[in-house]
């Protein structure tokens, strides 16, 4: 409820009447004295007044105003030194501030004034998060789920601890005890998904992220993951069917890198016709996207389109000329065209770009195997193979280039 000068009125009105009558109330009664009373009331109207400041306050803070709503805040720790929402809501000032030293002692302030109070502790744990005390915000993320146990952000906040600290099969464990309690919410979800792929459980990953976007299926973050997960396990046509809705999205249908995703999903699933509408769409809208350059000069060089490989390798280089694949793809339209200097000199920028990657030396030592230059192409071999030694392929080129000098 907005706060207007007129309910002020009220409630102070209101809280002035209530304190005459506790005031009027006999001095004298069974085990009470007239001091008690006189005290007590006291100690409500302070309340009063200083839950009015925090209100305020409160209103300050959530409309940006720090300093405003820090200057309530004094009135009201005047009147009330010992309330610990008001030490709460200052140290979060003091957070926004950047002053974690402050922050942190106000936080500790208002747990020793009200220890049962949840969010001192969670806010307590951000700031020893920001100094990377991860074992200390652990102990006070975990004190604030003891006392608020339907709070999913504090649990949140100690499965990420567990992971700072390479704890993840401990994280994994907590959330997934608490998917029973918590049987309606996707971040958890989520969360264990992630976990699951980070230690390369790509298949047991799905069924969460799966869950996790049926709980909530207009939070598109969610819907991203789940395609995300069908991708890294190979699952293209779910992926393509979930990336087509994310793009449908008014917020999302400008992400390049989904459209991205979509012409990839196409291109494994072998619809090459579709990956070359989808990146030519891309790269209508993001002209200097490499990698868009890059997947399409792929396409169009096995449907056989050299004139138009060629072209996207050489818009590749002109948007990334720090990047192997532009210079790499069109080595490979050069050498089918049987320019064997022209690819060679390709290849050779490639493999000078990406010293540890076999590949450039590969092509290059067929293009001069090609040409006959035999001893050449065995070199070209030889250094692929110290790039790779464990690659068969380049062991058998060499093998057989060797027998036939």
């Amino acid at each position: 409820m907005k706060f207007t000068r007129a309910s002020y009125m009220f409630r102070l009105i209101t809280a002035v009447v209530l304190l005459l009558a506790v005031i009027a109330l006999p001095a004298c009664g069974p085990g009470r004295t007239h001091e008690k009373h006189v005290n007590a009331a006291d100690d409500r109207w302070r309340a009063v007044r200083s839950g009015m400041f925090l209100q305020m306050a409160q209103q300050r803070f959530d409309t940006g105003d720090l300093d405003e709503a820090e200057g309530q805040l004094v009135e009201a720790l005047t009147v009330d030194p010992k309330n610990p929402e008001l030490f709460i809501l200052s140290g979060r000032i003091a957070l926004e501030r950047g002053q974690l030293e402050r922050s942190y002692n106000r936080f500790s302030q208002a747990i020793e004034l009200g220890p049962d109070r949840a969010r001192a502790y969670y806010y307590r744990g951000l700031v020893e998060q920001r100094w990377m005390k991860y074992q200390a915000a652990f102990g006070s993320y975990e004190k604030a789920l003891e006392l608020e146990p339907d709070k999913v952000t504090y649990l949140m906040a100690m499965s990420e601890m567990l992971v700072s600290t390479d704890k993840s099969d401990d994280a994994l464990e907590l959330l997934k005890s608490k998917t029973v309690y918590f049987d309606q919410n996707a971040a958890i979800r989520i969360a264990i998904g992630r976990l699951l792929a980070m230690k390369g459980e790509i298949e047991e990953s799905i069924p969460y992220f799966k869950e996790g976007a049926m709980l909530n299926p207009d939070d598109m973050q969610a819907q991203e993951e789940l395609a995300a997960a069908y991708m890294r396990a190979g699952e293209f046509e779910l992926a393509s069917e979930r990336l087509k809705l994310l793009l449908l999205d008014p917020e999302m249908s400008g992400r390049s890198d989904i459209a991205s995703s979509l012409a990839e999903c196409y291109m494994k699933m072998g619809q090459l016709d579709k990956a070359r509408t989808a990146y030519r769409d891309l790269l209508r809208k993001d002209p200097d996207l490499a990698d868009g350059w890059i997947k399409l000069g792929q396409v169009l060089w096995i449907l056989k389109d050299l004139s138009g490989a060629n072209e996207a390798a050489n818009r590749a280089i002109a948007s990334a000329p720090q990047r192997f694949e532009g210079y790499l793809l069109s080595g490979m339209v050069w050498q089918k065209r049987n320019s064997v200097h022209r690819a060679l000199s390709m290849f050779d920028k490639a493999a000078k770009l990406a010293p540890e990657v076999a590949m450039p030396m590969i092509l290059r030592g067929l293009t001069l195997e090609q040409a006959g230059r035999r001893e050449a192409a065995a070199a070209a071999y030889t250094e692929a193979l110290r790039r790779e030694p464990e690659d068969a392929r380049i062991q058998q080129l060499l093998s057989s280039v060797n027998a036939s000098q």
